[in-house]
């Protein structure tokens, strides 16, 4: 892979996004998950955890196939064919675009005062119950999500991208889809979904934490509290049952000097999350964006150093 085709398909996401129209290969994995899980329940009923994790490696598996096959052939037709194909796998690899126009759709909704439609669609981007939420636990609730996304929708993407082009990119993104899908603490997968959830954490162990890095350069770029942004995440990252999701939630905190985490229904039930930042206000609609703009700068800045070490590694 070069510094010209990782930055081409970065670009790509930035223009096209994920348009609705078309199927996203995150659809297939999660067909591919489901169909596994059925095998493996039927052939192990009574060894949840191995049919869990044949599951997972076998999604893995043929989802590597596929990448990395429909690439090599492609390239064997003709190379720019090969080049072209890598280039369109990563772009729909990457969330940026995505998830800020998600929440950026939340934040207009927001600004017109539309509760019911702000619900909605902040409904689209957290697993959390939104029928009873207001104004200030909509924009929390957004926020956490663009924070927690930027690490596994953006950081993680680029950085198993610059491991193993498509096919890390990818492996990665299966890894994830199969955490949301089976990696759950509920009756049905609280055993069966154990690796995939494990192996999700290992993935985004190292993307979590170059998170801590460039959060405060993000926010000393958008003039927001650089400072903070640090001091908050190495301070309340650990609450977290999650590894990884408490730090760029506590950088986000910081970087806004507002308060993130707390109390949350799934289902119906109330969890009392962690709480981040507690010295801070509550989040505004106005947050939201602001959150975004940091969203932006932290994506630019791991493409930035992503070409850049692809760069170095041709000289070497």
């Amino acid at each position: 892979m070069t510094p010209l085709s990782l930055a081409a398909a970065y670009a790509i996401d930035i223009v096209v996004g994920d348009p609705p129209s078309l199927p996203h290969p995150v659809r297939g994995i999660g067909w591919l998950i489901q169909t596994f899980e059925n095998w493996t329940r039927h052939l192990l009923p009574s060894h949840e955890r191995v049919a869990g994790t044949l599951t997972v490696l076998g999604t893995l598996a043929v989802t590597a196939l596929v990448v990395g096959g429909t690439c090599a052939l492609a390239d064997r037709l003709a190379p720019r064919a090969g080049i072209a194909l890598s280039i369109l796998w990563m772009a729909s690899g990457f969330a940026t675009r995505s998830l800020s126009d998600h929440a950026r759709r939340v934040a207009q909704d927001l600004a017109r005062g539309d509760l019911p439609a702000a619900r909605k669609s902040v409904g689209c981007i957290v697993g959390r119950d939104t029928g009873d939420l207001d104004t200030g636990d909509i924009s929390r609730a957004a926020i956490e999500s663009v924070a927690e996304s930027t690490v596994d929708g953006i950081l993680s993407p680029l950085f198993f991208a610059l491991v193993g082009g498509p096919v890390g990119l990818w492996v990665f993104k299966a890894t994830s889809t199969c955490d949301s899908m089976i990696g759950h603490k509920d009756a049905r997968y609280l055993r069966f979904g154990t690796f995939g959830a494990r192996l999700d954490d290992v993935l985004n162990y190292i993307p979590a934490r170059l998170s801590c890095l460039l959060f405060p350069v993000a926010a000393w770029i958008a003039g927001a509290d650089a400072r903070n942004a640090w001091r908050v995440a190495l301070r309340d990252h650990g609450k977290h049952a999650s590894p990884n999701a408490g730090i760029p939630e506590a950088a986000m905190a910081g970087s806004l000097n507002i308060r993130l985490g707390g109390p949350a229904t799934y289902d119906g039930t109330r969890s009392d999350n962690p709480v981040f930042g507690a010295e801070f206000r509550g989040p505004t609609p106005s947050d939201v964006t602001r959150a975004i703009h940091l969203l932006w700068i932290v994506s630019l800045l791991a493409l930035l150093a992503s070409v850049a070490i692809l760069h170095t590694l041709r000289f070497i």
